[in-house]
């Protein structure tokens, strides 16, 4: 049996790709899981073999190449082959490992990273601009850029622009928005693209050479934010309604919106708890931009509230750190009183006004009457009555005003063309009648672009149950 092993090359770049191969011949070849090398992770592998006869032997011959990103270490280790059941061990090998050269202003190629700034608070947005720079006779066929991903940072992309002629060169730009999450001097390490060069032979057919280049490092200093504070910038905040008198039961909506500059996608959700109301809500939405070279934008929330009587939607607020002020700021909205109209308060059972001068009646029956708990009992199932019949009169009486808001219903359930009108019809009555089904189908429909199709059959069988 014959085992060998090689490398793609013995001089590297640390964090370039290299391949190591394992070859052995054999007619049974077991060759190792190997899942690090040169204490590396393996980003991926691949096998291929070759089948042989001589002299009615049959032989294999076959390979496996993994492929590892070079880091730290220069050392590659031995590994176990089993063939045709005995053992064999691969040489080690040493590598070259150096550290890339930064491009320079006037080569050829030349990859260059910007930051707007390097003195920062947690969380406060960064743009860091790539610039790739090529001679337009450069013969340049493709670009490979690396995902941009730093330790420490959390990174938006932006869309990368078209080439554009400069002094003799094309210059394409690309740009992030980075986000430190840790306080301290972060490092943003080296960054590496590759360049596909074409290389025409006297065919005159391309190949393609591919080469790296890579760009300069920067360090930043990232200041941390007050204990509990994780929103940083400059922002406003203003709540509107549609209305401040309603029917009851039917729904009042809030708009909530903060603009601003900062990281603002690290706004959380707010929560409304408002007393004797029901609070339906709908999720965020986000827009972003770079103004002025300032990362911002507009968050925006919907809430609609649903009360039995009046009640006072309470200010909400943003606490965020000023880093002009150099202090937390604390923004609020407005409050509104809405006035709910047909509302009344709960009716007290009339049984408890009899319930004092039954007590005198009793202690008097106690005191002067052998049968005392006869006409104990009289009482109780008298009081039994009064509760049975009242409880009879309001379901008579609620049913028999029930179809007059069933004709109603039925009616702006049966006009409804949108979904949205639809639920707002049914937002008050979801509870009552169990619609929770239909509501979700209808959420999904209008806020997750779904397509449920809503039966309104269903829906109308339910105010007849």
């Amino acid at each position: 049996a014959e085992v060998n092993s090689f490398v793609s090359s013995k001089e590297v770049i640390k964090g370039e790709s290299v391949v190591f191969t394992i070859e052995a011949d054999g007619k049974s070849i077991e060759f190792p899981s190997i899942s690090t090398i040169a204490s590396s992770r393996v980003q991926r592998t691949s096998s291929s073999s070759q089948m042989t006869v001589i002299n009615g032997e049959m032989s294999r011959k076959e390979s496996k190449q993994y492929s590892f990103e070079v880091g730290n270490s220069d050392t590659i280790e031995s590994f176990t082959v089993k063939v045709d059941g005995k053992e064999y061990r691969t040489k080690e090998h040493k590598l070259s490992v150096g550290v890339p050269e930064s491009s320079k202003s006037g080569d050829d190629l030349w990859f260059n990273m910007t930051l707007d700034k390097k003195d920062v608070y947690t969380g406060e947005a960064i743009v860091a601009s790539f610039e790739i720079h090529y001679r337009v006779n450069r013969g340049v066929a493709q670009l490979n850029l690396e995902p941009f991903s730093p330790k420490g940072f959390w990174v938006k992309e932006l869309k990368a622009s078209s080439p554009v002629l400069k002094d003799g060169f094309k210059v394409v730009t690309k740009k992030y928005i980075l986000f430190p999450q840790l306080s301290g001097n972060l490092k943003i390490e080296k960054q590496k693209i590759g360049v596909g060069i074409e290389n025409y032979t006297r065919g005159f057919f391309a190949t393609v050479k591919n080469i790296n280049i890579y760009s300069n490092s920067h360090t930043v200093n990232v200041k941390p934010l007050p204990d509990g504070i994780t929103l940083q910038g400059d922002y406003s905040i203003k709540a509107t309604i549609d209305k401040s008198e309603v029917e009851v039961n039917k729904p009042v909506n809030l708009t909530l919106v903060v603009e601003g500059f900062g990281n603002i996608d690290d706004i959380e959700e707010i929560k409304l708890d408002i007393e004797n109301s029901i609070v339906y809500e709908d999720k965020s939405s986000l827009k972003t931009d770079i103004v002025d070279g300032k990362y911002g934008g507009k968050w925006s929330k919907k809430f609609s509230i649903v009360g039995s009587k009046d009640f006072t939607i309470p200010p909400l607020k943003l606490k965020y750190f000023d880093k002009n002020l150099k202090d937390v700021k604390v923004i609020t909205t407005d409050s509104f009183k809405i006035k709910v109209k047909g509302a009344t308060e709960s009716a007290k059972p009339k049984v408890e006004r009899l319930d004092e001068p039954m007590r005198t009646q009793e202690v008097k029956d106690v005191m002067v009457t052998k049968n005392s708990g006869n006409e104990y009992e009289k009482y109780i199932y008298l009081i039994l009555g009064l509760i049975l019949g009242i409880l009879a009169s309001t379901i008579l009486f609620w049913m028999k005003n029930r179809p007059k808001v069933h004709k109603e219903i039925i009616l702006k359930v049966k006009r409804a063309k949108e979904n949205k009108d639809l639920y707002n019809i049914l937002l008050p009555l979801s509870n009552e009648y169990d619609l929770k089904d239909v509501m979700k189908q209808l959420e999904e429909n209008i806020y997750n672009g779904a397509k449920h199709k809503i039966d309104k059959r269903y829906i109308l069988s339910k105010f007849e149950n």
